[in-house]
Protein backbone atom coordinates (compact mmCIF):
# COMPACT_ATOMS: atom_id res chain seq x y z
CA UNK A 1 0.00 0.00 0.00
CA UNK A 2 1.26 3.07 -1.11
CA UNK A 3 0.87 6.33 0.80
CA UNK A 4 1.12 10.13 -1.35
CA UNK A 5 3.30 12.48 0.08
CA UNK A 6 0.94 15.09 2.46
CA UNK A 7 0.54 18.36 0.30
CA UNK A 8 2.24 21.08 1.66
CA UNK A 9 0.54 24.65 1.00
CA UNK A 10 2.76 27.36 -0.71
CA UNK A 11 0.50 29.57 -0.49
CA UNK A 12 -0.81 31.42 2.78
CA UNK A 13 -4.76 31.44 1.37
CA UNK A 14 -5.00 27.87 1.47
CA UNK A 15 -5.46 26.58 5.11
CA UNK A 16 -6.80 23.07 5.18
CA UNK A 17 -9.81 22.36 7.50
CA UNK A 18 -10.84 18.45 7.51
CA UNK A 19 -14.55 18.08 7.23
CA UNK A 20 -15.66 14.75 9.22
CA UNK A 21 -18.91 12.96 7.68
CA UNK A 22 -21.14 10.62 10.16
CA UNK A 23 -18.91 7.92 10.12
CA UNK A 24 -15.55 9.87 11.08
CA UNK A 25 -14.31 9.53 7.31
CA UNK A 26 -12.68 12.48 6.24
CA UNK A 27 -14.24 14.51 2.99
CA UNK A 28 -12.07 16.85 1.04
CA UNK A 29 -10.81 19.38 2.92
CA UNK A 30 -12.21 22.58 2.93
CA UNK A 31 -10.58 25.99 1.96
CA UNK A 32 -10.45 28.82 4.36
CA UNK A 33 -8.72 31.65 5.25
CA UNK A 34 -5.43 31.95 6.63
CA UNK A 35 -5.06 31.77 10.37
CA UNK A 36 -5.31 35.15 11.89
CA UNK A 37 -6.92 36.84 9.35
CA UNK A 38 -10.01 39.58 10.40
CA UNK A 39 -12.48 39.48 7.38
CA UNK A 40 -13.33 43.30 9.18
CA UNK A 41 -12.43 45.94 7.07
CA UNK A 42 -11.35 47.90 9.84
CA UNK A 43 -9.16 44.92 10.83
CA UNK A 44 -5.35 47.40 10.99
CA UNK A 45 -3.48 43.74 11.36
CA UNK A 46 -2.57 45.16 15.44
CA UNK A 47 -3.55 42.73 18.36
CA UNK A 48 -5.24 45.59 20.30
CA UNK A 49 -8.19 46.82 20.31
CA UNK A 50 -9.02 49.47 17.80
CA UNK A 51 -10.12 53.18 19.62
CA UNK A 52 -13.90 54.35 18.79
CA UNK A 53 -13.91 57.87 17.67
CA UNK A 54 -16.64 60.11 19.06
CA UNK A 55 -18.98 59.76 21.95
CA UNK A 56 -16.80 61.26 24.99
CA UNK A 57 -13.37 61.97 23.33
CA UNK A 58 -12.46 64.47 20.80
CA UNK A 59 -15.29 66.41 18.66
CA UNK A 60 -14.85 64.93 15.24
CA UNK A 61 -16.31 67.91 13.50
CA UNK A 62 -13.34 70.39 12.58
CA UNK A 63 -12.93 73.76 13.85
CA UNK A 64 -14.42 76.39 11.62
CA UNK A 65 -17.32 74.00 10.09
CA UNK A 66 -19.94 75.57 9.43
CA UNK A 67 -22.25 73.15 7.27
CA UNK A 68 -21.81 69.49 7.67
CA UNK A 69 -23.12 67.30 4.81
CA UNK A 70 -24.05 63.39 4.95
CA UNK A 71 -24.00 60.84 1.94
CA UNK A 72 -26.48 58.16 3.87
CA UNK A 73 -25.09 55.37 1.16
CA UNK A 74 -22.00 55.34 -0.26
CA UNK A 75 -20.41 51.89 -1.46
CA UNK A 76 -17.38 50.19 0.27
CA UNK A 77 -15.19 50.17 -2.68
CA UNK A 78 -15.41 53.79 -2.86
CA UNK A 79 -12.53 55.53 -1.00
CA UNK A 80 -12.56 59.21 0.91
CA UNK A 81 -10.30 60.29 -1.80
CA UNK A 82 -12.68 59.63 -4.07
CA UNK A 83 -15.44 61.30 -2.56
CA UNK A 84 -13.57 64.14 -1.54
CA UNK A 85 -12.45 65.11 -5.27
CA UNK A 86 -16.06 65.03 -6.21
CA UNK A 87 -16.87 67.60 -3.92
CA UNK A 88 -14.16 69.89 -4.20
CA UNK A 89 -14.92 70.21 -8.07
CA UNK A 90 -18.44 70.78 -7.59
CA UNK A 91 -16.72 74.12 -5.17
CA UNK A 92 -19.77 74.69 -2.85
CA UNK A 93 -17.37 75.95 -0.06
CA UNK A 94 -13.98 74.92 1.53
CA UNK A 95 -13.92 71.40 2.17
CA UNK A 96 -12.49 71.13 5.66
CA UNK A 97 -12.36 67.14 6.19
CA UNK A 98 -14.57 63.84 5.12
CA UNK A 99 -15.33 61.33 7.81
CA UNK A 100 -16.04 57.78 6.21
CA UNK A 101 -17.96 55.54 8.94
CA UNK A 102 -18.22 51.42 7.81
CA UNK A 103 -21.83 50.08 8.22
CA UNK A 104 -22.65 46.61 8.71
CA UNK A 105 -24.87 44.68 10.15
CA UNK A 106 -27.91 46.64 9.50
CA UNK A 107 -30.66 44.71 7.78
CA UNK A 108 -28.82 45.40 4.01
CA UNK A 109 -25.21 45.01 2.50
CA UNK A 110 -22.10 46.64 3.76
CA UNK A 111 -21.99 50.13 3.16
CA UNK A 112 -20.13 53.38 4.13
CA UNK A 113 -21.88 56.65 5.64
CA UNK A 114 -19.53 59.90 4.48
CA UNK A 115 -19.73 62.88 6.82
CA UNK A 116 -18.73 66.09 4.52
CA UNK A 117 -17.48 69.15 6.84
CA UNK A 118 -17.12 72.43 4.86
CA UNK A 119 -16.34 75.85 6.09
CA UNK A 120 -18.21 78.82 5.04
CA UNK A 121 -20.71 78.97 1.91
CA UNK A 122 -19.44 80.27 -1.35
CA UNK A 123 -21.09 83.30 -2.84
CA UNK A 124 -22.17 82.35 -6.02
CA UNK A 125 -25.41 81.74 -7.40
CA UNK A 126 -24.99 77.84 -7.51
CA UNK A 127 -23.94 77.76 -4.10
CA UNK A 128 -26.21 79.77 -2.62
CA UNK A 129 -29.25 77.49 -4.31
CA UNK A 130 -27.89 74.34 -2.88
CA UNK A 131 -27.03 75.58 0.82
CA UNK A 132 -30.58 76.65 0.68
CA UNK A 133 -32.49 73.47 -0.83
CA UNK A 134 -30.57 71.63 1.76
CA UNK A 135 -30.76 73.81 5.33
CA UNK A 136 -35.43 73.65 3.70
CA UNK A 137 -34.51 69.74 4.78
CA UNK A 138 -34.74 68.47 1.12
CA UNK A 139 -31.67 65.95 -0.23
CA UNK A 140 -29.55 66.26 -3.37
CA UNK A 141 -28.43 63.86 -6.18
CA UNK A 142 -25.18 64.20 -6.57
CA UNK A 143 -23.79 62.21 -9.89
CA UNK A 144 -20.37 61.26 -9.56
CA UNK A 145 -20.43 59.69 -13.07
CA UNK A 146 -23.17 59.15 -15.61
CA UNK A 147 -25.82 56.83 -13.98
CA UNK A 148 -24.67 56.83 -10.57
CA UNK A 149 -25.18 59.18 -7.65
CA UNK A 150 -25.15 59.53 -3.91
CA UNK A 151 -27.85 61.48 -1.74
CA UNK A 152 -26.62 64.28 0.34
CA UNK A 153 -28.00 66.00 2.85
CA UNK A 154 -27.59 67.88 5.61
CA UNK A 155 -26.32 66.70 8.76
CA UNK A 156 -28.45 66.81 11.85
CA UNK A 157 -25.77 65.31 13.91
CA UNK A 158 -24.81 67.12 17.00
CA UNK A 159 -21.48 66.39 19.07
CA UNK A 160 -22.35 65.94 22.85
CA UNK A 161 -19.38 65.71 25.18
CA UNK A 162 -19.42 63.25 27.71
CA UNK A 163 -19.33 65.15 31.51
CA UNK A 164 -16.85 64.18 33.46
CA UNK A 165 -17.86 61.60 35.98
CA UNK A 166 -21.04 60.38 34.31
CA UNK A 167 -23.15 63.44 35.22
CA UNK A 168 -24.95 62.46 37.93
CA UNK A 169 -23.39 63.27 41.87
CA UNK A 170 -21.75 60.21 43.39
CA UNK A 171 -23.99 58.57 46.31
CA UNK A 172 -21.66 58.00 49.56
CA UNK A 173 -23.34 55.42 52.72
CA UNK A 174 -22.45 55.13 55.88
Amino acid sequence: MSTSPAYVPTSPAYVPTPDVDETGGVKSPSFGPPAGWNPSPRYSGSPEPRKRLGGGGKNPVPEGTKTTLMIPWAEKWQTREQIEAEFEKLDWAPLLKVDVVSRSGHGKRDHSKVFLHFGEWNQDETSQRVASHLSGGNDLKVYYNDTHFWKVRQSNWTWKPKSVGGGRKPRVEF
